[in-house]
């Protein structure tokens, strides 16, 4: 049997008064506090919110994408519930 990774992705709202790409870093760093193994973001939406005129605070909504630690699972195959399988 080959091994793989389960992937999973969050979505991430970054903000900063940068630039947008210090709004994608922002929530990047922000998630990896908490999140273990992210491979990679794709970036969905870029705005911005404007005041007098001029750009004051980039916003950058992304998904992350992390891979699953499979270590941690406390059951490694599916539980067989012990019940004979009915037959139709």
């Amino acid at each position: 049997m080959s091994e793989f990774t389960v992937a999973s992705v969050i979505e991430v709202i970054g903000e900063s008064t940068e630039s947008w790409e210090d709004a994608v870093n922002n929530a990047v760093e922000a998630a990896a506090k908490t999140v273990q193994h992210i491979t990679g973001v794709e970036v969905l939406n870029l705005t911005a919110t404007v005041e007098n005129g001029r750009v004051s605070r980039y916003k950058a909504d992304i998904h992350i994408a992390f891979a699953v630690d499979d270590s941690l699972r406390k059951i490694k195959e599916p539980a067989l519930s012990g019940h004979a399988t009915p037959k139709y």
